[in-house]
């Protein structure tokens, strides 16, 4: 699902800014469902992650309650696999009561074992087993279960526009956890229309012990605690399942289902809903939807909602990605506030955007946070039971399962995080009792508890190294005792010496002394450490070298010059061999010029390597090979015709083997933008671009595409060429493209025009499919009318730290500014935000042109960024030269050298010198600096030290500027399919674009249809078909009547279908159409089972 997701923390929601939500675990999700996305409106309450003042008062710990490392359990009595099996923690008798569905068991029929794990013994007993129970109850005190029996009245009763001709007699039996006793009530009768085999569909019992009991005549009735009869209420919907009673306030809180309508198919969602009983115990149904949960018979889940304290009800929304917890005070919640749901179709990033909780009054809800990831087996949730939270005994403090192996405290008065508790294995369900929690946790199939300690440390130690040498990187560790882990803010008193990112990592920069100052805000605590750095390793070391090299002449000096409407492909290359020379590689006059120097710079050797096709797309120096790409035009558009060749060689550049790719949508490679490369675990990443096939307007098209390569056999593994949206890494137009890996996940940007106008973004887990990303976004949009070519920005630089991305351009604030200036964006990896730092701040009309950046890895998390300035018509050309931390914030002065940078990107070697040639019509010339020593570097060369650059250095820019300039990102992984063939027309027809990218609408395309063949077994019927021309989709229509009047439907993207959750013996009609976007074709003949 889609989000803007700024850089909050878990539980920081702010209810004034629509805050979207996405999540990577919905992939799977059907193809109908893509690109989902939640927006949590104004129900969302503000809360900073900021520390708290103060902490929460806990009940006292008994002495035996020690923290306890995990023990194992027996992982069959606490895998509550369906919605049925219940887990109940009992603090009077020290464990859980267990309550597992037994074998056989039907919707009608259903047994139960009830049994209790001794938490002091780690023993386990069996207590009682429910035979023949029609539906069940589970709460603190006990099992409920009820059974019934049907006696045909002598006359029918018309009633609330109902025929009833059957009694039911109801048993209510309640077997008492604390004393093992069963109870039984006999309940007034209830009238039935029919002699159902399965009457009662939900069974609920509140704090007074009244009894609801809703039926499948479609009424509710309500019973005293003696089985008295107090009132009666039709329904039309559906009540499947209680989650909560509030005593004080009347309400109760059930399942219902809502009819969610997406690109005209029927979703059926698993809904929220309230109802009331009054003072005179009168039943209100307003049968609204107050929340989606999930998505009924996909995404099931066990416990989803529950009441806390008797008061709050929490809610665990995983229809959302992330997924989100809402405390609701149900005390204050009047039943009758609700609101209409939404859903809103974002065109740009192809995500849809639905309103989370439905209701007026915002006060009413208490807090919101989000609640970790769901992972599903068969449908159903895997990963946790219940709402992933727990409220402490005086309310003060609620808990919350925020990342797998983490629950969080938060402050339920100010909302705002206490502290963290790590867990030894992923949370499965955990429940507070006083100052100690226990949490049953599961890893794969193994189900653990662990016991641990809430109470909030006084104090931390730090781990920190006292002297670090230059270049060298090191990480500040703050431990506390027992359980809870705190947020920690960080501030060195001169990061020019040693600077450290809001994670404690350090980086040592130049010689001196830095204290480090960290504090705890949660409880107020600061410490201090002293850091000294060696540069005595530097201190006769060369700083500055520029050497004339005897190859091949060209001309790359000042290169790429970027219009700001297209990107270009690179033809100069630079790396370091073994034994410490360099390699350079260009593409010169239709062939590669390759040239070895030794460590001297003496040329080595000189070899020529021919161009394999006429278009050629880029180099790449990997680890064990050499790679080349080349390409050609299709102009006749054969799926036959090589487009693509991507060649091996060895490290001396002998030819090893190719992979072709032939067609691929392409009808001219690498068009209007560049190519990227990279790999990891024996992979070749390809990212580019190309000119796609003509559409049905006439146009041929320009976007991105990617491939991977097995650099073995060097065949094809995964390639996307297609058309769709950036939830599968498609960006239209792409002008530029970069791609790098940390070994876990491939990172790619694109500049886009159009879907998105911005900077695009996806980070995709290696061994994904390309389709696939985990997370997907715009780092910010850029200003101008969709689709108009010229975006004003250049993109030039993707690094990585270890627990950062970077990415560096050029670009401008407004579209018709006429100074650009250089740009970084970065944020952590595991909290991926979008956002827009300018380095360079100068003014329209400040005649300076500002060139594209280069932005050099110099260690794992340290960074030099370069770029040329000079003034407006003049040919002076300076480079400006400034550190970066790890998390892209400036470490150093910035300082100038009259260098020239060229296309050349620039290399670290392995004496830590960053190194680049240039050529100006002649022979290149080799440059060498030292970055740790740039203002020596800049004194050499006859450079100077710029205090400024054009203003405000690298004033963040993170709010609302030119459109929305950073701030919020967009990410995604929901499932809901867009079947675009093309890219929507943009709404500036008057600007001025090339043929070859213009957009216009595309035809209409015939669906063919399809014939269907049943199979019937009880409840389930399974639909199949053979592949029907053009349809992407297809829409299963099925009711009892051959009318189709409220009939339901079902999209698949498969052939088979199975429609689950049938009446016995009851006749169904079903029918089945293909899909393609917004057409539809015939519906198949009509067939019934």
């Amino acid at each position: 699902m889609t989000a803007d997701l700024a850089e909050y923390r878990q539980g920081d929601l702010d209810p004034y800014n629509e805050c979207r939500m996405m999540d990577a675990e919905r992939r799977k999700m059907k193809k109908r469902m893509k690109k989902v996305m939640v927006l949590l409106m104004a129900a969302a309450l503000a809360v900073p992650g900021q520390s708290l003042a103060g902490a929460a008062k806990m009940a006292v710990v008994n002495a035996q309650e020690q923290e306890t490392k995990a023990v194992e359990l027996q992982s069959e009595y606490f895998n509550m696999a369906s919605r049925y099996e219940k887990v109940v923690y009992s603090k009077a008798d020290h464990g859980f009561y267990l309550v597992k569905k037994g074998d056989p068991f039907y919707s009608n029929q259903q047994k139960f074992e009830v049994s209790f794990y001794d938490i002091d013994s780690n023993s386990y007993e069996q207590k009682t087993t429910i035979l023949r129970a029609e539906d069940s109850f589970v709460n603190d005190e006990g099992i409920y279960y009820i059974k019934t029996e049907n006696k045909r009245l002598a006359n029918a009763i018309e009633q609330n526009g109902k025929t009833y001709r059957y009694d039911c007699n109801a048993t209510l039996y309640e077997y008492v956890f604390e004393t093992g006793e069963t109870k039984e009530i006999t309940l007034d009768s209830m009238k039935s229309t029919a002699n159902f085999s399965g009457f009662i569909n939900a069974l609920g019992v509140d704090k007074k012990g009244r009894i609801y009991v809703a039926n499948a005549s479609d009424d509710l009735c309500l019973y005293d605690s003696t089985g008295k009869s107090l009132a009666t209420a039709p329904y039309e919907g559906s009540i499947l399942q209680f989650y909560g009673f509030d005593t004080v306030s009347g309400n109760f809180y059930y399942r219902g289902t809502y009819n969610w309508r997406y690109w005209g198919n029927d979703h059926d969602m698993a809904s929220l809903m309230a109802g009331n009983v009054g003072e005179d115990n009168t039943l209100h149904l307003p049968e609204a939807n107050l929340m989606m949960l999930y998505q009924s018979y996909f995404y099931e889940r066990n416990k989803p909602a529950e009441m806390l304290n008797d008061k709050y009800l929490a809610v665990l929304n995983t229809f959302q990605s992330p997924n989100a917890i809402t405390i609701l005070d149900s005390n204050s919640y009047d039943y009758n506030d609700h609101t209409e749901q939404s859903t809103v179709i974002n065109i740009i990033d192809s995500s849809v955007s639905v309103s989370s909780l439905n209701i007026a009054n915002k006060d009413a809800i208490k807090f919101v946070a989000l609640a970790g990831k769901s992972t599903y087996k068969n449908n159903f949730d895997v990963s946790s039971y219940g709402t992933r939270c727990a409220l402490s005994e005086d309310e003060k403090s609620i808990y919350v399962k925020t990342d797998t192996n983490t629950l969080t405290q938060y402050s339920m008065e100010d909302r705002k995080k206490k502290v963290d508790i790590v867990t030894e294995h992923p949370v499965y369900s955990f429940w507070v009792d006083g100052d100690i929690c226990r949490v049953v946790e599961k890893e794969e199939d193994q189900f653990y508890l662990e016991t641990l300690d809430l109470k909030i440390p006084t104090t931390f130690e730090v781990q920190a190294p006292e002297s670090m040498k230059v270049s060298e990187s090191d990480k500040l560790i703050c431990t506390t005792e027992g359980s809870c882990k705190m947020d920690y803010t960080y501030e060195s008193s001169d990061p020019n010496i040693v600077s450290v990112d809001e994670t404690g990592g350090l980086n040592a920069w130049k010689a001196g002394t830095a204290t480090i100052t960290i504090t705890a805000e949660t409880i107020g605590v600061t410490k201090q450490v002293t850091i000294t750095v060696d540069g005595s390793q530097y201190e006769d070391a060369e700083v500055f070298s520029k050497v004339n090299l005897e190859g091949a002449a060209s001309d790359n000096i000042h290169l790429p010059h970027y219009s700001s409407y297209y990107g270009s492909t690179t033809k100069s290359y630079l790396a370091q061999t073994a034994d410490g020379g360099y390699q350079r590689a260009e593409y010169i006059n239709d062939k590669i010029v390759v040239e070895t120097y030794d460590s001297k710079l003496n040329l080595v050797s000189s070899k020529n390597v021919a161009a394999e096709l006429p278009i050629f797309g880029g180099i790449y120096i990997g680890e064990n090979y050499n790679y080349a790409v080349f390409g050609q035009m299709n102009k006749e558009e054969s799926d036959e015709c090589e487009v693509f060749r991507f060649v091996k060689y060895d490290k001396n550049w002998n030819r090893l083997a190719q992979c072709s790719v032939k067609g691929a949508n392409t009808y001219i490679p690498f068009d209007a933008g560049g190519l990227s490369m990279t790999e990891t675990d024996g992979k070749l990443y390809i990212h580019t671009c190309h000119e796609m096939y003509q559409s049905d307007d006439g146009y041929h098209h320009q976007a991105n595409c990617s491939f991977v390569v097995n650099e073995e056999d060097m065949t094809l593994v995964d390639s996307y060429t297609g058309v769709m949206n950036l939830g599968e890494g498609y960006v239209s137009h792409s002008f530029m493209q970069l791609i790098r890996t940390d070994g876990e996940y491939i990172y790619r940007v694109d500049l886009g025009d159009a879907y998105p106008r911005g900077i695009a973004f996806t980070m995709t887990k290696t061994g994904d499919k390309l389709q696939d990303p985990s997370l997907y976004g715009s780092l910010f949009t850029i200003d101008g009318n969709t689709g108009y070519n010229y975006t004003g920005y250049s993109l030039t630089g993707l690094e990585l730290s270890e627990e950062y991305y970077l990415v560096a351009g050029l670009g401008v604030e407004k579209l018709n500014d006429d100074q650009k200036n250089i740009f970084i964006s970065s944020s952590r990896k595991a909290e991926p935000s979008g956002n827009r730092t300018w380095i360079t701040n100068y003014v329209n009309g400040a005649d300076v042109d500002v060139t594209t950046p280069k932005l050099v890895k110099i260690t794992k998390n340290q960074f030099l960024l370069m770029w040329e300035e000079k003034a407006s018509g003049k040919q002076n050309y300076t480079t400006k030269m400034m550190l970066m931390n790890a998390d892209g914030s400036r470490t150093s002065k910035v300082y100038s050298a009259p260098l020239a940078l060229s296309e050349c990107q620039p290399i670290c070697d392995t004496d830590g010198n960053v190194v680049w040639y240039v050529t100006d019509n002649g022979k290149p010339v080799i440059i060498k600096i030292n970055p740790y020593c740039l203002e020596e570097v800049s004194k050499e060369t006859g450079g100077s030290l710029e205090e400024n650059t054009g203003g405000n250095n690298g004033g963040n820019t993170g709010g609302n500027t030119g459109g929305n300039t950073g701030g919020n990102i967009s990410w995604g992984d929901g499932d809901i399919d867009w079947d675009w063939g093309f890219d929507p027309k943009p709404d500036n027809s008057d600007t001025d674009k090339t043929e070859n990218t213009q957009t216009k609408p595309q035809k209409t395309i015939k669906v063919g249809k399809p014939k269907i063949t049943l199979k019937r077994s009880k409840t389930k019927i399974q639909v199949q078909f053979k592949k029907v021309k053009n349809a992407k989709k297809y829409q299963i229509q099925y009711a009892t009547n051959k009318k189709f009047k409220k009939a339901k439907s079902k999209t698949t993207t498969k052939l088979k279908y199975t429609i689950k959750g049938l009446k016995k013996n009851k006749k169904y009609y079903i029918r089945v159409r293909g899909v393609n976007g917004k057409k539809k074709g015939s519906w198949s003949a009509v067939k019934k089972k």
